[in-house]
């Protein structure tokens, strides 16, 4: 029983210290919020003061976007919209796409330590209360670019989608590729968003551009469209392959 219990340990010792690591760093996380009284809210302030204020600003927002976002789980497009208030529309956009773009990589390759050995379309034929969940995971096997592509337009949980894309063991280049196309739409609509807040919201003193607002919008629009549009292109395309199937 012993020499079981250590053959387990010893074939999951990757996979344990990963998450010892990534507890580790949100406990760290929230001591320090913990001890110097900070909510969330307080922090990001905080940060956006020490961006504004130094002329390293934008390597910190990296660092802050790339290392320590997914471990904290601050949403992507929250620092996206901060960028956008620190940095303007366009520098905030080219610093957002590059930090949210590399970001994903963490969470992609963390998934990739909890795969299955062997994945196919056996994988998710699992019947019951967990049918719903493999019928996504299948389509996100099957159609890998048009699903993250989709998931990615729609702002999808960007984490989960990361952690479920490496442990489908979907391939790098396609997942990287479809995460940053998808993440123009969104990282630009929430950039705009965050421009477009002038003056100092914690004195209310401010003011909104209504332009760059009505831009956000329409980009965040059209990205939900183009989503609806790829995904009944594929349920065509799947019905077509049924279809096939049943006459064949």
């Amino acid at each position: 029983m012993i020499w079981r219990a250590r053959l387990w340990f010893q074939q999951r010792l990757l996979q344990i210290g990963a998450v010892v690591f990534w507890l580790g760093m949100i406990t760290l996380m929230y001591l320090y919020m913990e001890a110097n009284h900070l909510t969330v809210a307080q922090l990001i302030e905080q940060m956006e003061t020490t961006m504004r204020d130094n002329w390293y600003g934008a390597l910190i927002f990296l660092f802050v976007m790339i290392v320590l976002r997914p471990f904290t789980l601050i949403p992507a497009l929250v620092l996206a919209a901060l960028g956008g208030r620190v940095f303007g529309v366009w520098w905030g956009f080219l610093w957002g796409m590059i930090g949210a773009t590399i970001s994903a990589i963490g969470p992609y390759y963390f998934g990739r330590l909890f795969a299955s050995r062997h994945v196919d379309e056996s994988t998710f034929t699992t019947p019951g209360v967990r049918r719903m969940m493999h019928k996504a995971a299948r389509f996100m096997y099957r159609n890998a670019f048009a699903s993250l592509l989709a998931l990615r337009l729609i702002n999808a949980p960007y984490d989960i989608v990361s952690f479920v894309a490496g442990n489908l063991q979907l391939p790098f280049r396609v997942f990287l590729w479809a995460t940053f196309l998808g993440n123009i739409s969104s990282i630009y609509g929430f950039t705009a968003l965050g421009a477009a807040v002038e003056g100092d919201i914690t004195d209310q003193d401010f003011s909104l551009n209504a332009e760059l607002i009505f831009s956000s919008i329409v980009v965040l629009l059209l990205s939900a469209l183009i989503a609806w549009i790829l995904r009944r292109r594929q349920r065509y395309l799947e019905r077509l392959e049924h279809d096939k199937i049943m006459k064949g």
